[in-house]
């Protein structure tokens, strides 16, 4: 099975979202690729930090970038980015990048640890905008690795659901040593991402993952059109809900009370959103939203695999 490049996906996310004007953080440098990567989505008027605890590092980006206005590259730990950060800026940051482990062509001893990871991402999440993103890409392979991307997976799980939408991308599912990307939406960035139709999370089937801990599941399924569509209910210790379900091919009409949004795990189907008079393919790998109060319907073509989450 062919790889993804889970760089090239975590600039695919932030491509989406990151625009001329905005301030981002590439919270570990490394030799600046995605520093630049950063600074050529904000541009001039915009502005990028990059932090880095090697010089290594920060000689590297400052090589690669050149004498750049629009860049601050700063000698500290990312767990320290609050106090490095102007307090202006606080809840204005549009992206935020991780690349965890060693600095490429380093020493590999000197890697990314726990504790300041951890720390680092509690400190983005105080300061991101409210249509903001952040990337995670966590190694498992390096002495501690193992141990960071679980401690990560675990941060991502702990976010309050209500505020934050995270997926899971394994570059290669069948490798217990393969990278993973994390991909952490605030609510207003997840709906912007599903605005846009040109937004494609890989579908190849069994790369994108999605689980739920510490929820209760109702045991009675929600059976609708002479059992063509079920689901069952999970609830969140917030008090929020989803619904697993699946559809036979066919054509059904929903109605919404509150927001939905309507993920497809597997399958394809078109789906005819509220004031629209064109259909629009779905498949696999992607979603939609529908606003409450509203009338949706689906045409699925295949034995179709959804979530559906209720937005209050």
């Amino acid at each position: 099975m062919q790889r993804i490049s889970l760089v090239k996906l975590a600039h695919d996310f932030i491509g989406k979202i990151l625009h001329s004007g905005d301030i981002a953080i590439d919270a570990t440098l490394g030799n600046g690729y995605d520093t630049a990567f950063l600074m050529s989505q904000v541009g001039l008027s915009g502005k990028v930090y990059g932090f880095d605890t090697q010089p290594k590092a920060i000689d590297a980006t400052a090589v690669k970038l050149g004498e750049q206005t629009c860049v601050t590259l700063i000698h500290a730990s990312h767990a320290e980015m609050s106090a490095n950060i102007p307090v202006h800026l606080h809840g204005k940051i549009r992206a935020c990048m991780f690349n965890l482990g060693y600095l490429p062509g380093g020493d590999k001893r000197m890697t990314t640890q726990v504790e300041s990871t951890l720390a680092a991402l509690n400190s983005i999440s105080k300061i991101l905008a409210e249509d903001g993103i952040i990337t995670i890409i966590a190694y498992p392979s390096h002495q501690g690795g193992a141990q960071e991307m679980v401690q990560v997976k675990n941060w991502c799980e702990q976010l309050d659901a209500r505020q934050y939408t995270f997926k899971t991308v394994y570059s290669d599912e069948y490798n217990s040593t393969a990278p993973q990307l994390f991909v952490v939406c605030k609510a207003q960035a997840l709906h912007n991402l599903l605005s846009l139709r040109s937004l494609i999370i890989p579908s190849t089937k069994g790369h994108i993952m999605s689980e739920f801990s510490n929820v209760s599941v109702v045991k009675k399924a929600n059976v609708y059109f002479g059992g063509n569509v079920s689901s069952r209910t999970i609830r969140f210790a917030d008090g929020s809900l989803k619904t697993l379900g699946f559809m036979l091919p066919g054509e059904y009409t929903f109605n919404t009370a509150d927001k939905e949004l309507m993920e497809i795990i597997d399958g394809e189907l078109e789906v005819l959103l509220p004031d629209s008079e064109q259909w629009q393919p779905i498949k696999g790998g992607e979603a939609f939203d529908v606003p409450a109060n509203a009338q949706f319907t689906v045409k699925v073509s295949t034995a179709t695999d959804y979530c559906c989450s209720f937005l209050k």
